[in-house]
């Protein structure tokens, strides 16, 4: 054959009764494996030759389509990977933004409507103090005396604190510092006043410090009934991001460790939230320390 290997071809010749002779003719190689075989009907008196290759080609076009087709598909497959990789990405972006969006809004809405319920809830709860609104009350009623560190008198404006500021108020008992607590929130609930404008403030946060025993923001939770409204993780958050917020300490004295130590972790991350603390004197020292800066004024009771 054409490998140059022996065949030993195995022929038969049949006759039929349509008279046609039936050729038939198996060819096995050496290794006596066959090979072909192959069976001819012919009339009899004619002949006829043929010739079996060795092997039979496979059409190579079959072949390179193959090829062609399986390159295009992995083409595809790349491109179709490359565009939701793509729009992925891009959604992934999109839903960032959005979330921030999100973020921003929520927080500015938190803010807004906090402000519209402590004002509603100082209005219930302060107004019931006192009979009449708090812009018609008379210069005699207002603290005696207010000076600051050089013992210069000081106008009532002056006790709000710049954002990022913590001030002291000190003075003795029955100089009138939960009397000028009542002011601000009072003012701040009814708007600006002839007394002192508040308007610049978004939030007043006012927290009693007479008889405080837990962690900060759970006190100004349960004080001013917030529990329903947010979490104390929300108003930190708010309060921490809020340069027009006071948070107001009537009547602070160190004592509380849980307080304490809440009200300092407070002050280390509160960004632009004011403080004003209104205290005895001496009753404050480890807080005045850890503040370092923070200005004191002083309320002094009026003398005859």
């Amino acid at each position: 054959d054409g490998r140059l290997q022996g065949l030993k071809p195995n022929t038969t010749a049949v006759q039929l009764q349509t008279s046609c002779l039936m050729s038939q003719s198996d060819t096995c190689q050496c290794t006596g494996q066959k090979t072909t075989t192959h069976a001819t009907l012919l009339p009899t008196g004619r002949f006829a030759t043929f010739q079996v290759p060795d092997e039979i080609p496979i059409p190579q076009m079959k072949n390179e389509a193959l090829y062609i087709i399986l390159k295009i598909g992995a083409v595809m497959i790349v491109i179709i990977a490359g565009v939701l990789i793509y729009r992925r990405r891009k959604g992934s972006i999109a839903l960032s933004k959005t979330r921030r969006r999100k973020t921003v809004f929520n927080e500015y809405g938190m803010e807004e409507n906090l402000g519209v319920f402590l004002k509603a809830y100082y209005s219930d709860s302060f107004g019931k103090e006192s009979s009449r609104p708090w812009d018609v009350v008379t210069m005699e009623e207002l603290p005696p005396r207010l000076e600051n560190n050089e013992g210069q008198y000081i106008k009532l404006q002056d006790v709000l604190p710049e954002a990022g500021e913590t001030l002291f108020l000190e003075g003795p008992p029955g100089s009138g510092k939960t009397h000028l607590a009542q002011i601000l929130v009072s003012s701040w609930t009814e708007g600006r006043t002839n007394l002192i404008d508040l308007s610049t403030l978004r939030l007043l946060v006012h927290v009693d410090c007479s008889s405080v025993e837990g962690e900060l923001f759970q006190e100004v939770m349960s004080q001013l009934s917030l529990m329903n409204k947010t979490t104390a993780d929300e108003l930190r958050t708010v309060l921490t991001r809020c340069s027009e917020a006071l948070l107001l300490l009537d009547g602070y004295r160190e004592g509380s460790r849980t307080f304490d130590e809440s009200l300092k972790r407070f002050l280390s991350e509160r960004g632009g939230c004011r403080l004003l603390v209104l205290a005895s004197p001496a009753n404050c020292p480890t807080l005045k320390a850890a503040c370092g800066t923070g200005r004191i004024l002083r309320l002094e009771t009026q003398t005859v």
